[in-house]
């Protein structure tokens, strides 16, 4: 499902890849169900709903997120008459990256972290938050900067 909610990305058909992904995910509070690996995931209080699969399969749970993250940017893109659902929008795309991000990280997936790094740049530089991107730009070196150094003291 993942795979098709891409597609339908790529199609510009941000609706239906909302949709699909959002099917999948059932909506379970994070507090009452949490992930067994992952206690360091930080929920926003301004979604109530956390959305959590049910197996426990990080590694998609994360595409997941990715995904939903790209169909919100993507459909608050074509609502430009619209700024407040535009606004909404982005934000959901943000929350849905932080999710992602968290797991990419429990997961030590460097390529993972750095894609979510990346839109976060993207997303603040919509926003205008110039601090943001700082941030996420800092964190994104940082992130390469100790990966080469491990490598480094592998070799």
């Amino acid at each position: 499902m993942q795979v098709l909610g891409s597609i339908l990305n790529e199609l510009a058909e941000f609706g239906g890849a909302l949709d699909i992904i959002e099917a999948i995910l059932p909506r379970v509070s994070c507090y009452s169900r949490p992930y067994r690996h992952a206690k360091s995931i930080r929920h926003t209080h301004a979604d109530r709903t956390p959305q959590i699969l049910e197996t426990h399969n990080l590694p998609l749970t994360a595409a997941l997120y990715t995904t939903l993250a790209d169909a919100h940017v993507g459909l608050a893109g074509t609502l430009s008459e619209d700024p407040a659902q535009q606004n909404s929008n982005m934000a959901s795309a943000a929350v849905h990256l932080e999710r992602a991000y968290d797991l990419y990280t429990i997961l030590e997936d460097l390529d993972g972290k750095l894609d979510c790094l990346a839109k976060k740049q993207m997303l603040a530089r919509w926003k205008g938050d110039g601090d943001g991107y700082d941030k996420a730009e800092s964190m994104y070196l940082q992130i390469l900067d100790d990966h080469e150094r491990e490598m480094r003291e592998r070799s």
